[in-house]
């Protein structure tokens, strides 16, 4: 499971330094966004989760497409200023993968 956090924060960080955060995620970004906080809490990136966590609760309120559309954009702009090195964190964890798989909260991400 931790190839697989390791991939989704790729595609995601990705998504928002492309600017294609909002294709990225799609229609229903939620359940996307829950396991990217969980993902960046483990990458030791607890800015950058806090903002994820705040773009959830503003999803929660978004009754129309166009809100939910608004809420991500707001997400990837408020991303490009977090003071987490991103970055860095990936690139650690990436190195760190094969230790990590032993202990990666599966029952976390997938509740």
């Amino acid at each position: 499971m931790a190839e697989r956090a390791l991939v989704t924060i790729c595609e995601f960080w990705s998504a928002i330094e492309s600017r294609q955060l909002t294709w990225h995620l799609g229609d229903d970004p939620a359940e996307r966004l829950r396991y990217v906080a969980i993902v960046c809490r483990a990458l030791g990136a607890a800015e950058a989760a806090q903002i994820v966590e705040a773009a959830l609760h503003r999803l929660a309120c978004a009754r129309t497409s166009e809100q939910r559309k608004r809420c991500v954009a707001e997400l990837a702009v408020n991303l490009q200023q977090t003071n987490d090195p991103v970055d860095a964190l990936i690139s650690r964890f990436a190195r760190d993968v094969p230790a990590r798989a032993q202990h990666w909260p599966v029952r976390h991400a997938q509740a």
